[in-house]
């Protein structure tokens, strides 16, 4: 059984292009394939490209640090020299109970 801090890990990945959005283009259907397939296996829980458009963000769960850098490794962006990646491990220590598209609840301001 894993541990508290096994089963809690979330990974932001963090994609920045190496080379002009033209030649990122010609390999994103790959990229997506690769995507689309931890998406599937529940790895990856959200995707999308960064704005302005100079790379992407991913969120993954339920793999470890070892887990996320094979599936970061294999992924044809790094592969091709598309872009540069970063892992980021993330401990939750808060979370909202919300929708996708609502914003969480403000905390009240007081003011004396």
């Amino acid at each position: 059984m894993k541990g508290i801090k096994e089963a809690m890990l979330i990974f932001i990945v963090s994609l920045t292009y190496k080379v002009e959005l033209q030649e990122a283009d010609k390999v994103f259907p790959e990229h997506i394939a690769h995507i689309e397939k931890f998406h599937a296996a529940g790895k990856y829980i959200i995707s999308g490209r960064r704005e302005p458009r100079i790379g992407g963000v991913l969120i993954a769960t339920n793999c470890s640090r070892e887990e996320i850098e094979e599936i970061v490794h294999n992924d044809p962006y790094y592969l091709k020299g598309v872009a540069d990646f970063e892992i980021i491990d993330l401990i939750p220590t808060r979370f909202y109970n919300y929708r996708l598209g609502e914003l969480p609840p403000v905390p009240a301001v007081v003011v004396a």
